[in-house]
């Protein structure tokens, strides 16, 4: 097998201040141009590769933001994104039983908003809350991949997929002490549309026998609503001005509520536990990371 994929792209942002304002505005483009044959002994087979040969895939953004500085102890932060993604190729029967028509072409559009208010309590205490939605638009490997995966998976492609959407809660304090420098936040995210890996038919079998091993047939689908929750902590605990205890933790936890199921890619809790010892300009650091 062998996939080429050529991308171009252009990004540019303005950033500038007006009064009580800190503005920032900007737009990316991105284009995916993608080659993909299979061979055997040399010769190149009827099939189609892992993905459709000569599939085009791009997007376009613009977002803007705007920090403003309330009071002394008040700044907010409004932001809105505009985006589209396109994907077009070529459907090809052998692939699958459930196309219609001879090229896919789909374009996926949203516009999505965040805010976030920093408060300052003193020198030494600061608190964040942030409301925010997010969009995942199909790729290219979800909607059109044909061939192996990971594990004992066979991936077969889905042209009804719809994006993903998630709204996310998140708050969070700082401490920065003369001492203590140390920080957390939580979050809980809600997802609908879930993109996910789910049983399929391939010409009407649900396995398929390849290398002498049985595969299962699996396809990208929307497997309904979701949540991820989860927190992070980290400190660091100024013994003295050279020695320095440091710390930090991760967890997060996945619920497909729809197929009463764990959401899939969640990693275990991980962390860090450390001392370091700084000299000028050399430090020492003797570390411990533990995962579940």
């Amino acid at each position: 097998e062998k996939d080429d994929v050529l991308t171009y792209g252009f990004t540019a942002q303005m950033n500038g201040a007006v009064s009580k304002h800190q503005i920032v505005f900007g737009t990316e483009i991105y284009d995916d141009q993608v080659s993909s044959t299979r061979s055997t002994d040399g010769e190149k087979t009827e099939s189609r590769g892992r993905y459709p040969d000569g599939a085009a895939y791009s997007s376009w953004g613009l977002y803007f933001q705007d920090e403003i500085r309330i009071s002394s102890s008040l700044t907010s932060r409004v932001g809105l994104r505009t985006s589209n993604y396109s994907a077009n190729f070529p459907l090809q029967s052998e692939v699958s039983d459930l196309f219609s028509g001879e090229q896919y072409d789909q374009d996926f559009k949203a516009l999505t908003g965040s805010f976030t208010s920093l408060l300052k309590l003193n020198n030494e205490t600061f608190l964040n809350l942030n409301v925010a939605q997010s969009f995942r638009a199909p790729n290219l490997s979800d909607l059109a991949k044909f061939g192996e995966s990971k594990g004992s998976i066979y991936e077969i492609p889905n042209t009804h997929l719809k994006p993903e959407k998630v709204v996310n809660y998140e708050a969070g304090v700082k401490l920065l002490g003369s001492r203590l420098r140390a920080s957390g936040s939580a979050y809980y995210s809600v997802i609908s549309n879930l993109i996910a890996s789910a049983d399929a038919l391939h010409l009407g079998q649900s396995t398929i026998d390849l290398h002498g091993a049985t595969y299962k047939i699996k396809s990208k689908q929307n497997t309904g609503r979701a949540f991820i929750r989860g927190f992070e902590a980290s400190a660091h605990f100024y013994l003295s001005d050279y020695i320095i205890l440091r710390a930090n933790i991760t967890s997060s936890y996945g619920h497909n509520s729809s197929a009463c199921e764990p959401v899939g890619g969640i990693p275990p809790m991980f962390g860090l536990a450390g001392i370091r010892w700084n000299l000028h300009r050399f430090y020492a650091d003797s570390y411990i990371r533990f995962a579940g």
